[in-house]
């Protein structure tokens, strides 16, 4: 009798375990049926609209404007440039601005650079920071990135957009 209970029990077991269930039909006979979940996964390469409107909005609300200067602060981690949580943030402002760029690096070895203004951090090691200063006297959309190894290649690199 302890048996029966034991394969009884087992059986059960069995049976939560794999979704099976036992099913009576109208004309009471008995079918088996098995639930199965079916999981898809998306990966995400291209921002979205969506993704734009957030960067946008995050980059508006990390911008310090005081005494004429637009200040961004910036993070930089393995391969991404962080701001207010956003990452890979465009970042806006009006041609003729001063812009400083706040620049911590939150994980690795990085700097902050963008070419048209020969505007470049210094490059600083995990928890360290620096800044830059330079006037935006360009109108365009200009890519700012970090220059140490391959790190640009490697999708750490941004717009800076002059308006």
């Amino acid at each position: 009798m302890k048996n029966i209970k034991i394969m009884l029990l087992m059986t059960l077991s069995i049976l939560m375990v794999t979704g099976c269930k036992k099913e009576v039909t109208p004309d009471n006979t008995s079918t088996q049926s098995t639930t199965k979940t079916q999981v898809t996964i998306v990966e995400k390469d291209t921002p979205t609209e969506m993704d734009e409107e957030v960067n946008e909005e995050a980059s508006e609300e990390a911008i310090e404007k005081e005494d004429g200067v637009t200040t961004f602060s910036l993070s930089g981690k393995n391969y991404r440039f962080v701001l207010n949580g956003s990452e890979t943030p465009d970042l806006r402002v009006k041609m003729g601005d001063k812009v400083q760029i706040k620049f911590i690096s939150t994980e690795g070895y990085h700097d902050w650079v963008v070419d048209e203004f020969d505007a470049a951090t210094d490059k600083v090691e995990e928890g360290d920071s620096t800044s830059v200063e330079f006037v935006a006297d360009q109108a365009g959309t200009f890519e700012y990135y970090c220059s140490v190894s391959q790190h640009r290649a490697d999708g750490m690199r941004g717009n800076l957009i002059v308006e």
